[in-house]
């Protein structure tokens, strides 16, 4: 059986990805920093933090997403860093080039420490990043296809096997973030509420909310969603090759 060279994340670096990620970070940390420096001083009747104002210089921060852009480019993937695996490494470097700086910047607008806007879309657009990274590595385990000391029929099994797992996985993570999203919007809706005293208030931070709800979508369907897909076409690709060798 001829056997087929398969890319392997470890040693190529994916500069089409590569881009990708630093897109999701980029405008990510964007988000994450303008967000509320366009949504609290709109928010009069905060019961805890009201007529919020920030100075010209806090807009500042919103530039943080160009050293995120730039450390992402060339510091956030296909590289190595001494006493980490390769492969830890690019899952874990994109997330923390973009949570660490933000996670700071959320201690930075006061009087709200930490600001929990800043604190939880952080951590949801750091998901996005990782996510996206373990799906796209995981694209590259099938070494076992090319080992001979495993009998054809095996391999063929296991790769079966795969294709179902990534097929189950990318419907019931589409399904699921779906069922999420609509959960958020409820929640969304509910706790301004308690936040905000104004019905004026309350109403703009609910569509204020839902939008940003709207624009992470994208981010979900973008970045692992379309890699979980990716990755169950290209593990499907590999089993119509197998069988291509098989009768040649």
């Amino acid at each position: 059986m001829n056997q087929t060279t398969l890319p392997n994340a470890e040693n190529s670096l994916d500069k089409k990805f590569l881009r990708k990620l630093t897109w999701l970070n980029g405008l990510g940390m964007l988000i994450i920093v303008a967000s509320p420096l366009i949504i609290d001083p709109r928010l009069k009747s905060h019961v805890q933090f009201p007529n919020r104002t920030y100075s010209i210089y806090r807009w500042l921060w919103v530039l943080m997403c160009i050293p995120v852009v730039f450390g992402t480019y060339y510091l956030g993937y296909g590289r190595k860093m001494r006493g980490w695996t390769r492969r830890t490494f690019n899952i874990l470097n994109p997330t923390l080039i973009l949570t660490v700086p933000a996670l700071v910047i959320a201690f930075l607008f006061p009087p709200e420490y930490p600001h929990m806007g800043i604190f939880v879309w952080t951590f949801a657009y750091g998901l996005v990043t990782l996510f996206t990274v373990v799906f796209r590595i995981n694209r590259y385990d099938c070494d076992y296809l090319s080992d001979n000391s495993v009998a054809l029929i095996g391999r063929l099994e296991r790769l079966k096997a795969t294709i179902a797992l990534w097929q189950q996985l990318t419907i019931y993570a589409g399904a699921g973030y779906l069922a999420f999203a609509i959960f958020l919007v409820s929640v969304a809706w509910s706790i301004d509420q308690v936040m905000l005293q104004e019905l004026r208030d309350r109403y703009f931070f609910g569509n204020a909310q839902v939008f940003q709800i709207m624009v992470y979508s994208v981010f979900i369907v973008v970045g692992p969603l379309n890699e979980a897909l990716q990755t169950t076409l290209h593990y499907i690709r590999q089993l119509s090759s197998i069988k291509e060798d098989k009768s040649s």
